[in-house]
């Protein structure tokens, strides 16, 4: 991982490289009409009982059920929709941890027009578009054929990640230039801090870009706040 159904048959032998030739040809469109279970263990770091622990998929397609050590997670839907599961409390240092997915193809995979001298290059998409945004082209375009499994499978890294109380999530930056001057702009980040803990905790926030550096002193309620850094606390 990562990778889609179809790279690893080809990589395992079963299928043949559909870039070369009409290797596409001799494989099946069944693969984009099941689902598939991934399955793996792992050991646990010591520091497991002193965390906080998230397992974050950043891109599977198209459909996903999600189940460590038994336990069921929840689902992810969407070719570019990442699925993040607090799994503190679950994950242990007894034993294995074991990881299982069961993925689903797009649910409308079209009928895909195989492209030749006599046919030409067929049509650009179709009823795949109603499962969007995916990977839509892998029903066949002007420039590609079908792609068998409709690129079904974990395409992104799948990561565990320890963090104290406190989780910062996704900074959000947005920059104003004063046009037509582009030798400067503000800067502004609105940074999203997420306390997991059931009292008040104080402490820095640093961020860093093109040489700057800033810091600032927050204290973060239970549920968490929003930071916002910008020209108004930091001129500079």
């Amino acid at each position: 991982m990562p990778g889609t159904v179809l790279t690893t048959f080809v990589n395992r032998g079963i299928y043949p490289d559909p870039d070369y030739g009409l290797n596409n040809l001799a494989i099946p469109e069944t693969l984009n009409k099941q689902e598939y279970w991934y399955r793996t263990e792992f050991a646990a770091p010591a520091s497991v009982q002193k965390r906080r622990w998230a397992l974050t998929f950043n891109g599977i397609n198209y459909a996903a059920t999600v189940w460590l050590k038994g336990k069921r997670l929840g689902e992810i839907k969407g070719a570019f929709i990442r699925g993040v599961f607090d799994v503190t409390g679950i994950i242990t240092t007894e034993g294995s941890n074991v990881l299982a997915v069961r993925i689903s193809p797009p649910p409308h995979p079209g009928i895909p027009q195989e492209q030749s001298v006599k046919a030409g290059p067929g049509d650009n998409g179709g009823i795949m578009c109603l499962d969007g945004p995916t990977f839509v082209a892998t029903e066949g375009w002007d420039w590609i054929p079908g792609v068998r499994d409709r690129n079904t499978g974990i395409w992104q890294d799948v990561t565990l990640t320890a963090t104290g109380a406190v989780d910062i999530g996704d900074a959000h930056v947005v920059t104003v230039l004063p046009l037509p001057d582009t030798r400067r702009a503000d800067v502004n980040l609105t940074i999203p801090l997420r306390n997991e803990s059931g009292a008040t905790i104080s402490g820095t926030l640093k961020a860093s870009f093109e040489g700057v550096s800033l810091a600032k002193s927050v204290s973060v309620p239970p549920g968490g706040s929003v930071v916002t850094l910008g020209r108004q606390n930091f001129p500079s």
